[in-house]
């Protein structure tokens, strides 16, 4: 165990300091990435073994890789994460398209199409399509989320005017545990959370309705151009060779090596 100062000071030195990894390929230097990730399987996350993996996190280390550079992933929560990019602390973080990065950071051409939308218990047969068909129900939503917003831009109105009745839990194991116990006729959620369906024995018990499709991309600080051109080679070169399906992903045969499973955490 670190001392807490020396843990400190190793902390600080791995944000802080832009550095290159010593490892040589053919006599040149190959960059590292520094990327800020946070806890969100099966997308990207920290694996039973302690590496980051996951979909989109094995398909970013190929990424890297091809396109000559190695990647450094440190897990920090959401908001901490975008603050040490937007800072230019660190080099790059992932976020669905949103015009609040386009001061600090410039998208990577790879995207994933992310989507989100309401689960509801499988026998509910009139799920809303539009923001005014949720007036005068409740819906839970986890806590720091803004993609609801995108669907329900009158959302905060519609609360103060008791028109919908949200609960905000604080993690998604909660959320769904809410849903399954009736305390709301819906969950915001995203197609991801089937995963923890699966995990908690649940997923013959919802149905998932898709209200809202946004791209999840690379977001790059603007002080680091090489790092973003060369996600963007290596994202080339991946399709160049077919080693990516439909949504941006490494092909099945590929992922099936690399993906490592994340432990299920009721935190997260």
């Amino acid at each position: 165990m670190f001392k807490p100062m020396k843990h400190f000071h190793l902390i600080i030195s791995l944000i802080i300091f832009p550095f290159f990894s010593a490892q040589a390929e053919n006599g040149t230097i190959k960059p590292t990435i520094r990327l800020a990730a946070y806890e969100y399987p099966p997308l990207y996350h920290t694996s039973i073994g302690g590496e980051f993996s996951g979909t989109i996190g094995e398909t970013i280390k190929k990424m890297s890789e091809v396109g000559g550079s190695t990647l450094q992933t440190t897990m920090f929560p959401l908001a901490r994460s975008y603050e040490l990019v937007n800072k230019g602390l660190l080099d790059a973080t992932l976020s669905g398209v949103h015009p609040k990065f386009d001061q600090c950071c410039k998208a990577s051409q790879w995207s994933y199409p992310w989507s989100a939308g309401l689960f509801a218990k499988s026998s509910q047969t009139k799920i809303p399509t539009t923001e005014e068909e949720m007036i005068g129900h409740s819906v839970i939503i986890v806590k720091g989320w803004r993609s609801p917003y995108r669907f329900m831009p009158n959302l905060d109105k519609l609360i103060a005017e008791k028109k919908i009745k949200v609960f905000y839990p604080l993690s998604n194991f909660s959320a769904i545990k809410m849903l399954e116990n009736g305390r709301a006729d819906f969950l915001w959620g995203a197609v991801d959370f089937l995963w923890y369906l699966r995990k908690m024995d649940l997923i013959k018990n919802f149905s998932y309705h898709e209200r809202l499709k946004i791209p999840i991309v690379i977001w790059v600080n603007k002080s680091k151009p090489s790092v973003l051109d060369s996600l963007d080679s290596g994202y080339k070169i991946l399709k160049q060779q077919k080693m990516l399906d439909e949504q941006n992903l490494l092909i099945p045969d590929l992922m099936k090596k690399s993906y490592k499973e994340a432990t299920f955490k009721k935190t997260q």
